[in-house]
């Protein structure tokens, strides 16, 4: 049997905690630190939806969402055009209250990840 080391077996243990559809900030190099909704958990692979403020990230225009999920912050809110994948090791907090709960932004949400699937295929 192969032995882990500490890294890897907090990794393991992180990777138990963090679920498709909850809301986690994401610390890598496209996503910088914003919020986003996790869709998928695979490993060491997470797909995730990001949010901003910004109508335009990367040259990309983004997805205006009709409510802002944060209820205090009267901003007007975005997610990116496209599903991003990134590593579990860049998953920093996990945040609450923060889904996305306008029936229309869901099923904007819905829609993107099919797209997802699909593209994978």
């Amino acid at each position: 049997m192969q032995r882990l080391d500490n890294k890897e077996k907090a990794l393991l243990n992180y990777s138990k905690k963090v679920r498709a559809g909850e809301t986690w900030t994401i610390n890598d190099g496209k996503t910088r630190g914003h919020k986003s909704t996790i869709t998928k958990v695979k490993g060491n692979e997470i797909r995730h939806i990001p949010r901003t403020h910004s109508p335009i990230t990367s040259k990309k225009g983004n997805i205006p969402l009709h409510e802002n999920p944060q209820k205090s912050d009267g901003r007007k809110a975005y997610i990116a055009p496209k599903v991003r994948k990134s590593n579990i090791k860049h998953v920093g907090k996990k945040q609450e209250n923060q889904d996305i709960k306008n029936p229309v932004d869901k099923s904007v949400l819905r829609h993107l990840k099919k797209q997802d699937k699909m593209n994978k295929k």
